[in-house]
C-alpha cells in the first residue's frame, strides 16, 4: 500500500497550448472561470509565488492536472470544475468543490491548509 496519499486538483482548463490561449481570451471577455487557476497561476504562467510558498510548507502533496489530463473516473468523482479530489480505496473522493475553492481567492495557504485538515488519517 502506499503510504503517500496524493490529492489532485483538476482545472476547470485543457492542457493544450491553443486550450491556453482560448481561456485567456474568454477570461478577459468574461466568459470563463477557474478559481484553481487564479489561486494557483493567475497571469503568470510559471505560477503565484503564494502558492509555491504554500505548497513548500505543506506535509502533503498537490498534482495539479488539467480536465484533459483528468481519468474518466476522476472527473466523474465530481459534479463540477475545478476540485480536488483523492484515491479512496477503489475510486475517487471529492474534497473540495469548485464553490468552495472559489471562498479561497487571494488565499492559497489557507486553501493548503484547508485541504491539510480535510485529508484522511491514516
Amino acid at each position: 500500500m502506499n503510504n503517500e496519499l496524493i490529492i489532485y486538483g483538476i482545472f476547470n482548463a485543457d492542457s493544450s497550448f491553443m486550450s491556453e490561449i482560448r481561456y485567456s481570451v474568454q477570461k478577459v471577455l468574461g466568459r470563463s472561470d477557474c478559481s484553481l487557476c487564479e489561486i494557483t497561476y493567475g497571469w503568470n504562467p510559471f505560477g503565484k509565488k503564494d502558492w509555491k510558498d504554500a505548497r513548500s510548507t505543506s506535509s502533503i502533496r498537490i498534482e495539479l492536472i488539467h480536465r484533459d489530463e483528468a481519468e474518466l473516473d476522476q472527473l466523474n468523482a465530481t459534479n463540477d470544475l475545478p476540485t480536488f479530489i483523492i484515491s479512496a480505496g477503489d475510486g475517487w473522493v471529492e474534497l473540495m468543490n469548485a464553490d468552495t475553492i472559489a471562498t479561497f481567492k487571494g488565499r492559497p495557504a489557507d486553501l493548503v491548509n484547508a485541504l491539510n485538515y480535510l485529508m484522511p488519517t491514516i
